[in-house]
């Protein structure tokens, strides 16, 4: 970690879909072992927030496994209890091959009842805009998986 400071590196972006092994490892083939170092990993990388100016921010992808009030939870209080600087959630992309490999994944309207929770409890929370998505993400996911046409100029979900 310190060679990457001593080379300027100040913003890192992690890709974790949670902080439980069993959710992660639905959405990512990775062993327990190497999910432990990963968050030990993020544990030290958090400890320099108040040594050194970094901005660590986490990509979280929601899939039909890590789309759950709990999951988002955990994610939100991990970061904010590490001094995370930014939690970012996009819904998986299906280019074609995760429906072919893995559509198990997608998110359809089966987790519009969720959605609707993680809305409802994140709008709650009055988290600071640059912290975490607006609330126009949820409530745009919602509408694209009810299969409400979306806005393009307004959107805060891509067609995609």
């Amino acid at each position: 970690m310190s060679n990457l400071l001593d080379e300027g590196v100040r913003e890192f972006i992690i890709s974790i879909d949670s902080i439980l092994y069993d959710i992660y490892s639905i959405n990512r083939a990775i062993s327990q072992s190497m999910f432990s170092n990963l968050m030990r990993n993020l544990d030290n990388l958090s400890e320099y927030i108040n040594t050194e100016d970094l901005f660590i921010g986490l990509n979280v992808v929601l899939t039909n496994s890590s789309c759950k009030w709990e999951n988002i939870s955990n994610i939100l209080r991990f970061a904010v209890e590490r001094n995370i600087s930014q939690v970012k959630f996009q819904p998986v992309f299906d280019d074609g091959y995760l429906s072919q490999r893995a559509p198990q994944l997608l998110l359809t309207n089966k987790n519009l009842r969720q959605l609707k929770i993680i809305r409802r409890k994140i709008e709650d929370l009055h988290l600071p805009s640059d912290f975490t998505n607006p609330i126009g993400f949820w409530s745009d996911l919602i509408k694209f998986l009810s299969s409400i046409k979306l806005n393009p100029l307004k959107c805060n979900v891509s067609e995609n």
